[in-house]
C-alpha cells in the first residue's frame, strides 16, 4: 500500500480471499503432503507454539516431542 501496488480497498478484501484459499488447499492437504513426500512426523511445528522458548536452547534443527 504505501508503494502504491495494492489499494487499500483492495487489501480490505484480501482476508476474506485468503481464508477461501486456505480452505480450499486444507481439504487436499494430505495429498499435496503425499505427492511430496513430506513425512507425517515433520508436520509437527514447536516453533510455531511458542518461538522465545524453541529458540531458548539450542535444537540443531530437531523436532523433540512431535504430537502424530
Amino acid at each position: 500500500m504505501i508503494q502504491g501496488v495494492i489499494s487499500s480497498e483492495a487489501a480490505t478484501k484480501l482476508t476474506p480471499s485468503r481464508h477461501q484459499l486456505i480452505k480450499e488447499v486444507a481439504a487436499s492437504a494430505t495429498d499435496l503432503l503425499d505427492c511430496m513426500s513430506i513425512p507425517k512426523h515433520a508436520l509437527y511445528a514447536p516453533i510455531a507454539a511458542d518461538y522465545v522458548k524453541f529458540n531458548a536452547s539450542e535444537n540443531l534443527g530437531e523436532v523433540l516431542g512431535a504430537k502424530m
